[in-house]
């Protein structure tokens, strides 16, 4: 799936990943302070590369 896909995802309450990184979840979601975060609560800023790339899956 691209970026896009992965944030529906995360929205419906998922979580997604890349190969390269760790799973990501949207932290504190429905909330003014909502952000996309790792399991461990570190903020993911995403990089242009995460965000052009196409193999972002669901994680279990």
């Amino acid at each position: 799936m691209n970026y896009g896909q992965a944030i529906e995802a995360m929205k419906r309450g998922g979580l997604v990943k890349r190969s390269v990184a760790g799973a990501i979840r949207i932290a504190h979601h429905g909330t003014p302070l909502q952000y996309l975060a790792y399991e461990d609560g570190m903020p993911f800023n995403p990089s242009v590369a995460d965000q052009l790339a196409e193999d972002w899956q669901e994680a279990a």
